[in-house]
C-alpha cells in the first residue's frame, strides 16, 4: 500500500470513522527521554528501562492523552492474557510495534486493531522459521518461491500474521492456527482487513483492522512533540 505520509499535528483529531497509523524514528526523540520517563508509572519503569521502551510507552501515553484531552500520567492501562495493553474504561483502541529505529502506532475508536513492523534481515533461515511458525500451506508456498522473492514474501506473511494476532490479543504461538493467502486482494480474514504499507525499503509493515464499520486509514509521521 503506497500512501502519503502527513506530518501529525494538533489539528489531527481521531474521528469515529478514522484509523490513525503513526510512524516515528526513535532517534528524533532521544533528547526528550527524561520527559517521557515522567509520564510512566512505577510498574512500567520496573518492567523495562531501555530507552526505546521508555520513548515508545511515553509517546503512546502522550498520543492517547492528546486524543482523550487529559494528562499522560492520568491514563490507566489493563492487560489481556497475552499482555496486550488497553485503556481501562475507555473504547479508544490501539496497538504498537517497534523494530530497529522505528515505532508504529495504530489508533481507532471501537475497532480492534493490530500493527506489526519488521526490519528485514537477510541473514535469516526463512524456510526453517516458516516450518516452525507458519501453517503447512504457507510454509509450502514459501518453499516453492524463487529465492529472489523469499525475503520479501516471508516478511509480508509474518507482518500480516502478527498484526492479525495482535488485534485479537494473541501471540505468535497461534500462527499455525490459520493461513493467509497473500494473492488475495483485498486480503480479509475473519472480519479483519489486512493491509501492508511502506515507508522505507528495509522495513516491512502491516495493519489489521476490524471490519465492523467502514473506516478511513490515515498515515502520519510524528516528527516532534504534540
Amino acid at each position: 500500500m503506497l500512501k502519503t505520509w502527513k506530518t501529525f499535528d494538533s489539528s489531527d483529531a481521531l474521528g469515529e470513522a478514522d484509523v490513525h497509523v503513526i510512524l516515528l524514528d526513535v532517534n528524533d526523540f532521544m533528547g526528550q527521554l527524561s520527559a517521557y520517563q515522567l509520564f510512566l508509572n512505577e510498574e512500567e519503569l520496573i518492567k523495562n528501562q531501555h530507552a526505546h521502551f521508555i520513548i515508545a510507552r511515553g509517546i503512546l501515553r502522550q498520543l492517547l492523552a492528546y486524543y482523550l484531552k487529559c494528562h499522560p500520567k492520568e491514563l490507566v492501562f489493563e492487560y489481556e492474557k497475552k499482555g496486550k495493553p488497553s485503556l481501562k474504561n475507555n473504547d479508544l483502541l490501539f496497538n504498537l510495534s517497534h523494530a530497529h529505529q522505528k515505532i508504529i502506532y495504530v489508533f481507532s475508536k471501537k475497532r480492534k486493531v493490530g500493527v506489526d513492523v519488521e526490519f528485514k534481515k537477510r541473514e535469516v533461515n526463512f524456510l526453517k522459521i516458516a516450518e516452525r511458525f507458519f501453517s503447512l500451506s504457507e510454509s509450502q508456498y514459501l518453499k516453492n518461491l524463487p529465492s529472489a522473492q523469499l525475503l520479501d514474501m516471508f516478511y509480508r506473511l509474518w507482518t500480516y500474521k502478527e498484526a492479525y494476532v495482535k488485534a485479537l490479543g494473541q501471540g505468535i504461538s497461534s500462527f499455525q492456527d490459520f493461513s493467509i493467502d497473500v494473492k488475495k486482494n483485498p486480503l480479509d480474514i475473519n472480519h479483519f482487513r489486512l493491509s501492508e504499507f511502506f515507508f522505507a525499503e528495509e522495513y516491512q509493515a502491516a495493519v489489521a483492522i476490524e471490519k465492523n464499520i467502514p473506516c478511513n486509514i490515515l498515515f502520519f509521521k510524528l516528527n516532534q512533540d504534540l
